[in-house]
């Protein structure tokens, strides 16, 4: 991959982890169309701060909190994308095509465990009680 291919897919991949833990939550975060622009390493430092925030959010019960960081996330991530002429409706859609058929179960910490994972079995029988 080229590095605009690479960031198209970092930006999906971004976008796909924070619509999962919004669905996990339960919350009402949408992708917000406004953005903040991003001029330097320092937001993309802030975007990634921002994002581990919100698991620290989430052992906190903090749902409120964790849903802004998710809604402040996204709106870092689309100034990168604005910033670097990438579409993020695309990138997510490239994100989606590569993940849509993987075969596997969430569990219930928001874990993806693919079926080609050597341990598939064992964890699934661990959930499956």
């Amino acid at each position: 991959l080229n590095s605009k291919e690479k960031l198209i897919d970092a930006i999906g991949d971004v976008q796909v982890v924070l619509i999962n833990l919004s669905e996990l939550l339960k919350l009402q975060t949408k992708k917000d169309v406004e953005f903040i622009k991003i001029d330097s390493i320092n937001s993309i430092n802030e975007l990634a701060e921002k994002i581990c925030n919100i698991g620290d959010m989430i052992i906190k019960n903090d749902y409120n909190e964790a849903q802004n960081l998710i809604s402040e996330s996204y709106k870092l991530l689309n100034g990168f994308s604005n910033s670097k002429n990438i579409n993020s409706d695309y990138a997510l859609k490239i994100a989606y095509d590569e993940i849509k058929d993987r075969k596997g179960f969430l569990t219930p910490e928001g874990n993806f465990v693919k079926s080609t994972d050597p341990r598939y079995e064992e964890i699934l029988k661990k959930y499956k009680k």
